[in-house]
């Protein structure tokens, strides 16, 4: 059994496009005139009513013409709340600090998919997968030391790594139990689908909550209806699509640990693009060195652990035979 390559690949675009994200949306929410909830719930019904539409045209069993089939509902409410917490975490993150500190707070991912992967029972991860977990975060770590500590202030930053949190465990768990629907011959675009409806429900309920000044449906920031769109289309509707079908393959903790390298390429794209001052060049050459090695040794060890047992399968097959 060799690597999928294929689903590493898209794994890989996932990265690019939510590292684009992440830069554009930290200059749009400089502006406090544009509301994070607001856009939020927009860019969520946008992608419900997008992804629902083409799996109502695709006829994908084994959803209902008008629902999801009733035992499912609960894990889609479940799901939606996670992107929930997902969305909301990530644009509250990147209204305190900057986006390359809200990029090497998200070493926390992989390790918070890997606890639950392992509490849920939905993968096994063995002693080098954790090793690459280890020596990616690690890298992460490198790059975090290599960050100019002015860019924002102490208290930012920890309140930034709060919401980072909660947006790792929204995004974890949606990855990690996503795969069960799949198996069970749910279609990606369908689960997201409802999941982004399910979660539409749930912001509408903070849109009237003064906890954000009130609701504004558009801003007068330069590039906020390109970023709605944007991240409708390309966020919304591609790349969680994606992780869904990448992680049936190759398990969600693996698709939470190529998240990682957001770190090499928002902390590159912000320097270039928003100008935010670089630090360290050799920490962050270092650092990148480590994430790649780390994903690398990964993906030996799952390789490894794919190939004995199917070997272990085999092995077991001629006693079954005699029996």
């Amino acid at each position: 059994m060799g690597v999928d390559i294929g689903a590493y690949v898209v794994v890989f675009s996932v990265q690019l496009v939510f590292s684009g994200y992440q830069v554009w949306a930290k200059y749009v929410f400089a502006d406090e005139h544009a509301d994070p909830i607001a856009f939020i719930f927009m860019r969520s019904m946008a992608s419900a009513v997008l992804l629902l539409t083409i799996a109502a045209c695709r006829g994908q069993a084994p959803w209902s013409p008008i629902g999801p089939l009733r035992e499912h509902k609960k894990t889609l409410v479940l799901l939606g709340f996670a992107m929930a917490c997902d969305m909301l975490g990530i644009i509250f993150a990147l209204r305190f600090a900057t986006s390359r500190s809200v990029a090497v707070f998200q070493v926390i991912r992989p390790i918070v998919a890997g606890f639950l992967s392992r509490a849920f029972g939905t993968e096994e991860i063995t002693k080098i997968m954790w090793a690459g977990i280890s020596i990616s975060v690690w890298g992460v770590l490198m790059i975090i030391l290599s960050e100019p500590i002015q860019n924002c202030s102490l208290l930012d930053r920890l309140i930034g790594f709060g919401f980072v949190l909660i947006h790792a465990i929204g995004q974890s768990y949606f990855v990690v139990m996503q795969p069960g629907l799949l198996k069970l011959g749910c279609s990606p675009i369908a689960i997201t689908g409802y999941s982004y409806a399910a979660m539409s429900l749930i912001i509408a309920v903070m849109l009237p909550l003064p906890i954000h000044g009130g609701v504004s449906w558009h801003a007068s920031t330069k590039g906020f209806w390109d970023l709605l769109i944007y991240s409708s289309l390309c966020v919304g509707a591609y790349s969680y699509v994606a992780m869904g079908w990448a992680a049936k393959s190759l398990g969600g903790t693996a698709v939470m640990l190529f998240m990682l390298l957001q770190s090499i390429l928002t902390v590159c794209s912000g320097s270039m693009i928003l100008h935010e001052p670089f630090g360290s060049i050799r920490l962050f050459c270092a650092g990148s060195v480590c994430i790649l090695a780390g994903i690398g040794i990964y993906i030996g060890g799952r390789t490894r652990r794919q190939v004995r047992h199917v070997l272990d399968k085999d092995e077991e097959e001629p006693l079954l035979y005699k029996c």
